[in-house]
């Protein structure tokens, strides 16, 4: 249950100042009395001597005033204890500080925490949106691009272009879906065999782009030119498998090609 009553920083403030200032005042009172109580002493000395010049009157003299001395033995010694009662105090007054430090950390903390998962969830929002838009943008492009004959080396000069710009764009997509801001499988669910059959039409385009650039072609021996839509193609391939609408140990290949 909530404090219906919650302390503010100001009330905070003016209680740590105020016993601050009583904190102050016992240690002042102590020093104090441990200041007099020498000087008392000395001032003892000098008085009686003067008073009693002979050594045996001032034995007699002293003498008198052994209840005295047990007396100040007695408020020595509850001053040792007053002293101790006022340590106590300070250890309790820094507990509570300490306490109120602590609550308030994990209340900054816990709105840390909050802010950076709404954070986190407009990011995914932006990043999956943005895929999406990716993905409806290239879909005319994809259905042409289904149409090519499945030996790239036979394409002419508009079909490379046209297979250059859809490669690109899902190698944007598939970037973002492995950048960790969003689940893959979000991505997955509705577009695997988007990235399957398109990359199975144009892994021999990728391949021969790859060495034309001075690459190794596969992605295992260095390969690097459009690799996340290589890797992405690759997870999607196993979602697939997985599903089921893919059997086991079925070479990545074409689905089927996606009609979304």
């Amino acid at each position: 249950m909530k404090d219906s009553h919650p302390v503010t920083p100001g009330a905070k403030l003016t209680a740590k100042s105020a016993r601050e200032v009583r904190a102050c005042k016992a240690k002042a009172v102590v020093i104090a009395v441990f200041v007099a109580i020498p000087l008392l002493w000395l001032t003892s000395a000098l008085v009686l001597t003067k008073v009693f010049p002979s050594p045996t009157d001032r034995g007699l003299f002293g003498d008198s005033f052994g209840a005295i001395n047990a007396l100040f033995s007695g408020l020595a010694f509850a001053g040792v204890i007053y002293a101790i009662i006022l340590q106590r105090r300070e250890l309790q007054y820094q507990r509570e500080e300490l306490e109120l430090t602590r609550v308030e950390l994990t209340r900054t903390a816990a709105a840390a925490e909050a802010s950076a998962s709404e954070a986190t969830k407009a990011r995914s929002s932006t990043a999956f949106f943005e895929v999406m838009a990716l993905l409806d943008e290239l879909r005319p492009l994809r259905h042409e691009l289904y149409t090519f004959p499945n030996d790239s080396s036979a394409w002419d000069p508009r079909k490379k272009t046209l297979a250059d710009k859809v490669a690109t764009g899902l190698q944007r997509a598939a970037y973002i879906s492995l950048s960790g801001l969003l689940e893959p499988e979000y991505i997955m669910e509705a577009n695997a065999k988007v990235f399957v059959d398109c990359w199975a039409k144009l892994q021999g385009f990728v391949y021969e782009y790859r060495r034309q650039s001075g690459e190794p072609q596969e992605l295992e021996a260095g390969g690097y030119q459009r690799k996340h839509f290589e890797i992405f193609s690759r997870q999607c391939h196993e979602y697939l498998r997985r599903q089921g609408t893919v059997p086991a140990n079925t070479p990545l290949q074409p689905t089927g090609f996606a009609g979304g």
